[in-house]
């Protein structure tokens, strides 16, 4: 126990597991450390293997899949001096076991374990020991099983010709042992096991670089001879079934295959025509497991296709279930920043490879060959995640940035997979802020926006906070709103905007521009969708569009949504995804528009002087800081929840609850001054989805504008809106419209605010100057404070 716990060997839950090695099974944690205690990198990670509880067929350990083959270093070795023995056995336990014995070790992951892939050198850590230990010898140990194992030969001779001029060794436990491996035998023995592996030390068998396999593999077995013989009953017949695939290996040498025939015919009862019979099959199978996989330690699986689809699928997702994720019905691979759904074709060329999985199947005349995997089986491989769901790594929320996730108890940090919390998260751990300075950060970060009102400017803060609330898991059931950005003219800033949030969150920025065709938008939203994209946004709407698209109006409401592309579909999570539109003329339906959450802005004028940011430009100043940004936005995030996550004293009403009360009480605390949904905004709600004010605001613009000043009527507005192409009508039913608008906007005599101030509208009724006794309505427009 005392070495275990200075190896620093742990149990580990399937979650636990899941995050060390990729593989959601109870097991036992073998972390790998240099001579000096360092951690073992692979891939950037820590590296380890994990020992199943509950061995899984032959498997009982799992590294994580792509990994290379390392050497296991137990502690101890950095206190021995150089030129004495050193040792190298197969597993970690066994080489823990002859250090606390007082035998210098080190563990090898299996016969050909001690070099890297390809064979051509020795493992770093290997390397490492024997450079600093200058061994005079080394001893490769044998578990019991070993002299009847035709791969242990070509390992041990493949190890003294890269050793060479070392000598090596092969120490062995023999058949009738009082273990299999030295681990065992230890335990049987007690305080007797020094001296009896020391006698195993002095009878191991010498191999050099010119040693034959075959020469070395008869040596070995006939040195059991007298074990072998004096088996019985269910022994004996495992040791039959060792002996025929030890002959099948000296197929191309058979003098010595002879002799072992001759031996076995003598003293085992197998007679000639069944074991040369046993020895044919045993061929096949070592054809259909070719020796390269042994001799490169490979992480790859070799699959047989002829096996039931619940075994071979299953063993598919072992070797790739970490590099590959499930996502609103699709499985996906990372690529260019997000989650790229895999078809069956794309599914062939990146599981037939051998490093990842080696597929075998049976030819016409019953022998197993190599296979090829093919569309059809890829289809099987997609639809058996449901037996696998203990491998398959489900996301629901995916983000190239880390995210801050509600546990159920505090906000953590998430920088990798979290099976727990189903979220995919990149980058790396970072500290948080005050609370204080994350809201200056913030303020700065806003500071050349000119926003109509400060509950403009508060709703713009709401929105930069709401992908961390709802990614977050922050808001439970709750959602966000959609956001409109509403500009006064062309080149505010609002796309701008959206692009900076995308920045922060490390999105990609590309919104959703085809609106004229309902059916390719909605397909452009489907694609962010099933690619895991956390913001949605709308460029640029105007007129009816978002009307044409009552499908976006269930986005904002039910928990699921139906996506369908070319060759792609799925069924998308968007509970924790943020759908934003900016607009500079949109018209809302009734329904939507109590969805919505606008941020109005006004374009600045040609003389004002924006901040010049060091980078550049604002959003080259967000890329290069987004760590800054991000942990401003969670510092918030993170003190509201430490306050127990109250709600703000100034609520609405609005039917998006929890995310009011969450936004309302940061606001309130660290923006004040800064309302969230004032009166004004629920009266910009109700005119969202006014299908006129747009057009007008349009009219107002060009009369300020132009030429056309003083008292105007209906008819006069309607001849400047065909004119600017806003009418597209008959004269008159152009007519017609911009008088029932102005009535209904402007119903009696006096001055008027419209469009949240920006104009003011003065009616004023005079009899018509045609004597034809009708009342005749002038209206006078101005801007806010300025002339008509």
């Amino acid at each position: 126990m005392e070495m275990l716990a200075k190896a620093g060997v742990t149990h580990l839950s399937a979650s636990e597991a899941d995050l060390s090695c990729s593989l959601a099974v109870e097991g036992l944690w073998l972390p790998y450390r240099t001579v000096l205690g360092q951690v073992v990198l692979d891939s950037g990670k820590p590296y380890g293997r994990l020992r199943l509880d509950r061995p899984h067929d032959a498997k009982k350990y799992h590294q994580r899949c792509g990994t290379s083959v390392h050497a296991y270093l137990p502690p101890g070795l950095d206190r021995i001096g150089p030129g004495g023995e050193l040792f190298v056995i197969e597993g970690e336990f066994k080489a823990m076991s002859l250090m606390e014995a007082g035998f210098p070790a080190v563990g090898i992951s299996g016969f050909f374990g001690f070099a890297v892939k390809g064979g051509e050198k020795l493992v770093p850590e290997l390397a490492e020991v024997i450079k600093r230990l200058k061994p005079s010898r080394v001893l490769l140990c044998g578990d019991s099983d070993t002299a009847l194992n035709y791969q242990f030969a070509v390992a041990a001779v493949r190890a003294a010709r890269l050793l060479h001029p070392m000598p090596v060794v092969l120490p062995r436990i023999p058949l009738n042992g009082a273990g299999k491996g030295a681990d065992d035998c230890r335990e049987a023995l007690g305080a007797g096991f020094a001296g009896w592996w020391q006698e195993r030390v002095t009878e191991a068998v010498s191999v050099t670089s010119a040693t034959e396999p075959t020469a070395l593999a008869l040596e070995l077995f006939q040195r059991e001879a007298g074990a072998l013989a004096g088996l019985r009953n269910g022994q004996a017949m495992k040791t039959h079934q060792c002996v025929v695939k030890l002959a099948a290996g000296l197929e191309s040498d058979p003098l010595r295959q002879e002799q072992v025939f001759q031996f076995v015919e003598q003293n085992m009862g197998l007679s000639r025509p069944t074991l040369r019979k046993a020895v044919k099959v045993a061929l096949k199978e070592q054809r259909r497991r070719p020796e390269v996989l042994e001799e490169t330690g490979a992480a790859g699986h070799e699959v047989s296709l002829t096996d039931p689809a619940a075994i071979w699928t299953r063993q598919v997702w072992e070797a790739v279930g970490s590099g590959v994720y499930h996502h609103a019905g699709n499985l996906c691979r990372l690529h260019e920043g997000r989650l790229l759904p895999q078809t069956a074709a794309e599914l062939v060329s990146f599981l037939d490879k051998p490093e990842r999985c080696q597929f075998v199947g049976v030819t016409k005349d019953g022998e197993t060959c190599r296979a090829s995997f093919r569309e059809a089986d890829a289809r099987v491989f997609l639809g058996s995640w449901l037996e696998s769901v203990d491998l398959v790594r489900t996301v629901e929320v995916f983000s190239n940035v880390p995210v801050l996730a509600w546990n159920g108890k505090e906000g953590v940090l998430v920088t990798d997979y979290s099976r727990q919390m189903r979220i995919l998260a990149g980058g790396g751990k970072f500290t948080l802020p005050d609370p204080k300075a994350a809201a200056e950060c913030l303020g700065e970060l806003l500071r050349d926006y000119d926003f109509v009102s400060s509950g403009d400017a508060g709703r713009a803060v709401a929105m930069l906070l709401s992908p961390a609330l709802a990614q977050g898991g922050f808001l439970g059931s709750g959602r966000v709103p959609l956001f409109l950005i509403e500009k006064n003219e062309s080149s505010s800033g609002g796309s701008l905007l959206l692009r900076v949030l995308c920045r922060i969150y490390g999105m990609q920025a590309k919104p959703i521009t085809r609106l004229n065709n309902p059916d390719r938008a909605m397909e452009d939203i489907s694609k962010a969708l099933l690619s895991g994209a956390g913001l949605i946004y709308l460029d640029n709407v105007r007129g009816q569009g978002l009307k044409h698209l009552p499908e976006f109006e269930s986005l904002l409401t039910e928990p699921k949504f139906s996506c369908r592309a070319p060759y792609l579909h799925g069924e998308a999570d968007v509970t924790r995804r943020v759908f934003a539109v900016s607009s500079n003329g949109a018209v809302f339906s009734r329904d939507l528009s109590t969805r919505t959450v606008k941020v109005t802005i006004r374009k600045r004028p040609a003389d004002y002087a924006y901040h010049a940011w060091p980078e550049g430009s604002l959003e080259d100043h967000v890329e290069t800081n987004r760590a800054r940004y991000l942990g401003a936005v969670f510092s918030l995030v993170d003190d509201w929840t430490k306050a127990g996550r109250p709600a703000g004293q100034q609520l609405s009403g609005f039917r998006f609850g929890q995310w009011e009360r969450a936004c309302a009480w940061i606001l309130e605390r660290h923006f004040p001054g800064l309302p969230l949904l004032d009166a004004a905004h629920q009266d910009d709600q109700a005119r969202l989805a006014d299908p006129d004010h747009d057009l007008l605001r349009g009219l107002f613009r060009i009369v300020v504008q132009g030429e056309t000043r003083g008292e105007l009527t209906a008819t006069s507005l309607a001849e400047i809106g065909a004119e600017a192409g806003l009418l597209d009508d008959t004269e008159e039913r152009n007519r017609l419209r911009i008088g029932r608008a102005m009535t209904r906007r402007f119903p009696t005599d006096g001055a008027y605010g419209f469009d949240t101030g920006q104009f003011t509208v003065n009616r004023t009724t005079r009899k018509s100057n045609q004597g034809n006794g009708h009342d005749v309505k002038f209206y006078e427009i101005r801007t806010e404070g300025g002339a008509s």
